[in-house]
C-alpha cells in the first residue's frame, strides 16, 4: 500500500499531466493513506456506495483530532467538482498550490 500512495504521490507532480489528472492521482493517494490507517487501527472498510465518505471520516476516529482538517479537506474533494469547494481547491491546484 506504501508503494501505491508513493506512486500515485510522484505521478501527481508530474508536469505533463492535466490538473485534473494529478488532483485526481493526489486525492487517490490519500484515499490509500486513509485506508492504511484505518487497517493499521484494525478495521477494513468494505467497497459499497459511500467508501469513499466512510474512510474520510473513520480516518478522524483512527488518527483522532489532527487528522480532521485533512479529512474534511479530502471530503470537500469526494463530492466532485461540481462544489464551489472543490473549484476553488482545483484552481488551487492549477496555480501550484498545496
Amino acid at each position: 500500500m506504501r508503494a501505491l500512495i508513493s506512486r500515485d504521490l510522484a505521478d501527481a507532480g508530474i508536469a505533463g499531466l492535466s490538473a485534473d489528472r494529478r488532483f485526481a492521482t493526489a486525492y487517490n493517494a490519500a484515499l490509500q493513506a486513509a485506508n492504511m490507517a484505518i487497517a493499521c487501527a484494525g478495521y477494513r472498510i468494505m467497497s459499497k456506495v459511500g467508501h469513499h465518505r466512510v474512510s474520510l471520516e473513520s480516518t478522524k476516529l483512527v488518527l483522532g483530532k489532527p487528522a480532521h482538517k485533512y479529512a474534511d479537506y479530502f471530503e470537500t474533494c469526494r463530492r466532485g467538482t461540481g462544489s464551489p469547494q472543490a473549484q476553488l481547491l482545483h484552481q488551487d491546484v492549477r496555480r501550484g498550490g498545496e
